[in-house]
């Protein structure tokens, strides 16, 4: 069965044009496959130069999804304070603190921030998505196109938000490792815990935006978005005889009723009118359209 429930109509003088809208749905087998190649590809199109996971401590809320909340937050507030750190001289900047108390700066992450001014990097570039371990707990993958971040100022910023200080951040190179990078932990679809987005961008992380087709342009004019099962529709078209206008007058006088009928065999609602016969090879072309 399609997985459409949608489709768009428009009224026009010699008939009425339907178009099924797909449903979108990680879940549909159809669609799935799509939106998963176009998550690789709005990856791809930001141009990320680092990945980086976070962690939640199982130990943080009452269940997986207030965990992943939890986290959401902590990135968001961790966003915050990296962009802070951008602001300061390269002297003040990545301070880490020992159990004792005292503050110290790694010369290693000096010599690479060093080059990098104060205020120079004013936005931060990421895509970010849900992971569900095989424990069921959340992690957050996110690929960054940014300056040199060092991973144990991370840690110990996650350690103060959430007492997980277990992350890792490692650099990448060009589109296709970033590809790869989301091939690896989104087998099938990113996580979704609770009513919690699967996936979300910065405002200005895609370089190159036209990683989607672009969407159909439905005219209002005599037209409508109609939300109807698929078999509805079906028995509106075959039964009812709403012809939609995809065969010219050639091409059907060529087809046959037993050609027809060898592609949806024999059904009692089958007539032997043009018209129904063009119903029924619209959706035989639909279908096989839509399943490529």
């Amino acid at each position: 069965m399609l997985c459409s429930q949608v489709h768009w109509r428009k009224q026009e003088a010699i008939g009425t044009t339907i178009s099924l809208l797909p449903c979108r749905s990680w879940n549909c087998e159809h669609c799935e496959p799509k939106r998963r190649n176009q998550l690789k590809a709005m990856a791809a199109s930001g141009v990320p130069n680092s990945c980086l996971t976070l962690t939640v401590n199982t130990s943080v809320g009452e269940s997986p999804t207030e965990r992943y909340k939890i986290l959401h937050n902590s990135w968001k507030l961790l966003v915050k304070r990296i962009l802070r750190q951008f602001k300061k001289p390269p002297a003040q900047r990545w301070v880490l603190t020992t159990p004792e108390g005292y503050e110290y700066q790694e010369l290693r992450s000096y010599r690479i921030t060093d080059k990098t001014k104060a205020g120079r990097v004013k936005r931060l570039h990421y895509m970010a998505f849900a992971e569900e371990t095989e424990a069921k707990e959340p992690h957050l993958h996110i690929l960054l196109r940014t300056q040199y971040i060092p991973q144990r100022w991370i840690s110990q910023q996650m350690q103060e938000m959430q007492n997980s200080p277990i992350v890792w951040i490692e650099k990448i190179k060009g589109a296709r490792q970033a590809i790869a990078y989301v091939t690896k932990y989104v087998t099938k679809a990113p996580a979704q815990f609770g009513k919690c987005k699967r996936y979300w961008v910065s405002r200005l992380y895609r370089i190159k935006d036209n990683y989607i087709r672009p969407e159909p342009q439905f005219h209002r004019r005599n037209s409508q978005i109609i939300r109807q099962p698929f078999q509805e529709l079906y028995l509106e078209i075959v039964r009812k005889g709403l012809i939609p206008i995809v065969l010219s007058t050639e091409q059907l006088r060529l087809l046959t009723l037993r050609q027809a009928q060898a592609v949806y065999g024999s059904d009692d609602s089958f007539e032997s009118s043009p018209q129904i016969i063009s119903s029924y090879l619209w959706l035989h072309r639909w279908k096989r359209k839509f399943s490529t």
